[in-house]
């Protein structure tokens, strides 16, 4: 007994041989060959059915690799579907935790302290709008650095503001000005410029906006500054042009 995929072939003696395919009997009875030529003419009629046998399998696994490949299709299609579904679902719900605000503020003040317990900088707001792991946002911000006296030293003000998560960064965006506070106008400084980024314990301020540096009797213009308060230094990065007003 030999058997294949999908049909089994019985040789009973050599009395006939029965072929069993998709439960379908072929069935052909032969007789005892008496020549040579009945010999070869029944090998030749088992030859040409085992061909045609393996035609249709043949055409079988056609069939096969076309049903295989609209069920792949028809998966993929359903898959798509699924996922343009839950894309849309996905666009529905509501935004991240982290843009929400988990609370505000109004007529926001904070003060930081050095060592002594003098006042270090103070920085105001007309609004404050907390995100728990997100700059903060203010509005209206005004900030305020004070020397080793007690006294105010630079004041900034700005339109809109943020603050990092670690505080030690502010970013005065919009229109921002600084000023040099001194009991004599005549050595007060006043900076007109954008978007400045200030480092909180290093008194540190730079910009890459165009700036204008107004002094009692001058008027520089540049593009880009640095401020260090403590030293009381303005550095002009490009582009510095001015005038000078003789006393």
């Amino acid at each position: 007994m030999f058997k294949y995929p999908r049909f089994i072939i019985t040789t009973p003696k050599g009395k006939f041989i029965k072929l069993y395919f998709w439960n379908a009997p072929f069935l052909r009875r032969f007789s005892k060959p008496k020549s040579t030529k009945e010999r070869q003419s029944q090998r030749a009629s088992v030859k040409n059915r085992f061909a045609l046998i393996k035609k249709t399998l043949n055409i079988q696994n056609v069939l096969n690799y076309w049903r295989s490949g609209l069920v792949l299709m028809s998966l993929m299609l359903i898959t798509i579907g699924l996922w343009s579904s839950l894309k849309k679902d996905f666009s529905d719900l509501p935004k991240s935790r982290l843009d929400v605000p988990d609370y505000t503020l109004k007529n926001f003040k904070t003060t930081r302290m050095d060592e002594q317990g003098h006042q270090k900088n103070q920085l105001t707001a007309k609004m404050m709008v907390h995100y728990p792991q997100a700059n903060t946002a203010l509005t209206a911000p005004y900030m305020v650095f004070y020397n080793e006296e007690g006294q105010p030293a630079w004041t900034m003000r700005a339109e809109k503001g943020e603050i990092s998560p670690d505080g030690n960064q502010i970013k005065l965006l919009g229109n921002t000005t600084l000023q040099r506070q001194t009991q004599n106008p005549q050595q007060q400084v006043e900076v007109i410029s954008q978007d400045v980024l200030v480092q909180v314990d290093t008194e540190y301020a730079e910009t890459a906006a165009p700036s204008t540096i107004i002094s009692h009797n001058s008027k520089t213009h540049s593009i880009g500054m640095r401020v260090f308060m403590p030293t009381e230094q303005v550095e002009l990065l490009s582009k510095v042009r001015g005038h000078y007003v003789l006393p």
